[in-house]
C-alpha cells in the first residue's frame, strides 16, 4: 500500500456536520476495508481487554459548529488528565 500525502487536500476532508454516525473513528479508513478492519479490530481488542488494557471512547464534536478545533482539543487535554 502506497502512502498518500493529504496536506492541502480538501478532498479527504469530511463535510459531515451535527451529531455525525461512523464505522470505527473516522470516515476515511475503515469503512472502505472492512473486512480487513474487523479481523484485525477483532485480534487488538480482544489482546487488550484480556490483559485489562483499557479501551473508551472519545466524542470529540467534530461536526458541531464551533467545536471543531475546541472539541478534540478539550478531548485531548481531558485525556492526560486520566493517563498521568
Amino acid at each position: 500500500m502506497k502512502a498518500i500525502s493529504t496536506q492541502g487536500d480538501d478532498s479527504r476532508n469530511t463535510s459531515e456536520t451535527g451529531i455525525v454516525s461512523t464505522y470505527f473513528v473516522n470516515i476515511f479508513g475503515p469503512t472502505s476495508y472492512k473486512e480487513l478492519h474487523d479481523e484485525l479490530a477483532e485480534k487488538f481488542f480482544s489482546h487488550f481487554f484480556k490483559q485489562g488494557i483499557f479501551v473508551g471512547q472519545i466524542f470529540t464534536r467534530l461536526g458541531v459548529k464551533g467545536f471543531e478545533r475546541k472539541g478534540p482539543e478539550a478531548v485531548a487535554k481531558e485525556m492526560f488528565t486520566k493517563f498521568k
